[in-house]
């Protein structure tokens, strides 16, 4: 069903007049319905939205929900294409300057750091999805799921503690998890390997 969705949209997105190029709400839409369903020419209308910001024609502010958009698709794939205006680096320092508290950015960034093994760095993203969580405090313009406020951050932060030898902290959280219907079977899992490893050291 959800493919028959995003197939719809982008045919519907692709009957935007070719005269009207720099439709950025167009672009990203498109791109992202693409990438959703595994195609990487997705990644062109992306460019072309990428190139709109920096050259000056859509803003670069937190005011833009779809440059939220647009950032949390490209922290989502896994390359850039040649030629692309930004790198991650670019891309992360963007989200973290202009949208700080945006749950999606904050979580694929983190998703970004656990990849490259930073623990550290993945721990403190999740911790700060804990706190804006907690508080509330978190940009509400752009969905998501809302299980990676809750036992999807634990989960990872977990995880994290555990490479990081915060046995203690780890098990804290595996524990919270042990009864979750979906995370659940991950969390015991991870649990009797931690205790094992505490009572052993």
């Amino acid at each position: 069903m959800l493919c028959d969705k995003f197939a719809r949209s982008i045919r519907l997105l692709e009957l935007e007049p070719e005269d009207r190029p720099d439709q950025f709400y167009y672009l990203v839409e498109l791109g992202g319905s693409k990438l959703a369903l595994g195609d990487r020419s997705g990644l062109e209308p992306l460019t072309k939205a990428a190139l709109l910001v920096e050259s000056g024609k859509e803003a670069a502010t937190s005011a833009s929900s779809m440059l939220q958009l647009l950032l949390e698709q490209l922290l989502a794939a896994d390359h850039l294409p040649e030629g692309f205006p930004w790198t991650f680096d670019r891309i992360e320092r963007l989200a973290s300057e202009e949208f700080a508290d945006s749950i999606p950015l904050v979580w694929q960034r983190a998703r970004r750091r656990f990849l490259a093994s930073q623990h550290a760095e993945a721990a403190r993203l999740l911790e700060r999805i804990g706190t804006l969580a907690r508080e509330g405090s978190y940009n509400k313009a752009c969905s998501f799921n809302p299980a990676i406020i809750y036992a999807d951050a634990a989960l990872n932060l977990a995880v994290c503690y555990a490479h990081l030898g915060k046995l203690d902290d780890a098990i804290e959280l595996f524990e919270t998890l042990v009864g979750h219907p979906v995370r659940g079977e991950a969390a015991r899992a991870n649990l009797a390997s931690l205790r094992r490893l505490r009572d052993e050291s």
